[in-house]
């Protein structure tokens, strides 16, 4: 249970840390096929960052946290200036959300502003969610399931042949979309009680899992679990 603003930033921050090192990483990986001057550099720099603040944190020794967290702000905002916004969607927008958060924290840490940035991941999360299925329910192939069937059978992204196939039964695609309207639609119910808190967000762990097995979307996972110890702490008030 996460009682205290202490424990809900801390928790948001090795997330967050975990978050930002896989990021990085997959731009060293990419190296080459990112054709935009700069990025491995800025990314090679914001993993020395952070490798940095995780071993200040558990050596003893003194540091300012806060000029860190500042800097990884500042590279992560490079990058995605340099690539000319979101590398890939709205995992880029929920890091900076929760980076832009944290940073804050840690340039003014009074108990006033730690709690304000906590509220203000808590919101959005909620909002992401929310207007995700808004967006989606606009559309009458999202209804139907039609949409979700055609992701699934010409995506680009590396699918195997079983999901593929899967997305041709329209029924289960149907049931599926509906399923997932509800939950995006239904979420920001969990400010109201923390049992629904934990079982909204188990199915959004579970869902950011499926997303990352079945299309390697492997981004959106950390950044949105980083971002549900804020929501956690504020439905516990």
């Amino acid at each position: 249970m996460i009682t205290s603003i202490e424990q809900a930033l801390r928790l948001t921050e090795v997330l967050l840390w975990l978050a930002l090192i896989l990021q990085s990483m997959e731009f060293l990986l990419l190296r080459g096929k990112v054709l935009v001057q700069g990025v491995f550099a800025l990314a090679a720099t914001r993993i020395f960052l952070c490798v940095l603040l995780l071993f200040f944190s558990f050596s003893g020794f003194f540091f300012d946290g806060a000029l860190i967290w500042a800097l990884i702000w500042l590279l992560s905002f490079l990058i995605l200036f340099k690539l000319r916004g979101n590398f890939n969607g709205g995992s880029d927008s929920m890091t900076m959300l929760v980076l832009t958060a944290v940073t804050l924290a840690n340039l003014f840490p009074t108990e006033q502003m730690q709690k304000a940035t906590l509220w203000y991941i808590a919101i959005q999360t909620c909002f992401s969610y929310f207007l995700a299925g808004i967006s989606k329910i606009r559309n009458p192939e999202w209804r139907n399931g039609i949409l979700l069937g055609k992701i699934l059978r010409f995506s680009n992204y590396d699918i195997s042949p079983f999901w593929r196939s899967l997305g041709s039964d329209l029924i289960k695609m149907k049931w599926a979309s509906r399923g997932l309207l509800s939950f995006e639609l239904l979420f920001p119910v969990v400010i109201l009680d923390l049992r629904l808190a934990w079982i909204f967000l188990v199915l959004a762990v579970a869902f950011h899992f499926m997303n990352f097995w079945i299309l390697g979307l492997n981004r959106f996972v950390w950044a949105w679990i980083a971002a549900y110890p804020a929501l956690i702490y504020c439905v516990s008030l």
